[in-house]
């Protein structure tokens, strides 16, 4: 959970070693607590409040390997047509506004 000062909240994992990732499995802030009730009663919120819209991810070269705006999912599964070889992931995140703060809850990478 980044500090709702922070303009550019970065994650970054690094390893010893060059990776070669195939897959990365981000988790987002859905808010568990704060269900979006049935159709049966109006609602004014289509999508999770505190789920994190935007996101960049880069390599240990610092170039952009992927970018998503607009996501509402909890989990975010992103496959790489090519394996990736990297030491390190920075994963750049955008808060979904300015009284939450940006929530990235687990990252899970796998090796080809």
């Amino acid at each position: 959970m980044a500090d709702t000062q922070d303009t550019n909240p970065t994650l970054t994992i690094q390893w010893s070693e060059k990776k070669s990732i195939s897959t990365v499995e981000l988790f987002f802030d859905t808010d568990f607590d704060h269900p979006l009730e049935s159709v049966l009663l109006t609602h004014p919120e289509t999508v999770s409040p505190f789920c994190l819209q935007d996101f960049i991810i880069c390599n240990d070269r610092k170039e952009r390997i992927f970018e998503k705006t607009g996501n509402y999912l909890s989990r975010q599964t992103i496959h790489f047509e090519q394996p990736l070889d990297t030491k390190s992931l920075s994963i750049h995140l955008k808060a979904p506004h300015e009284h939450a703060p940006a929530a990235l809850m687990e990252v899970r990478c796998y090796e080809l």
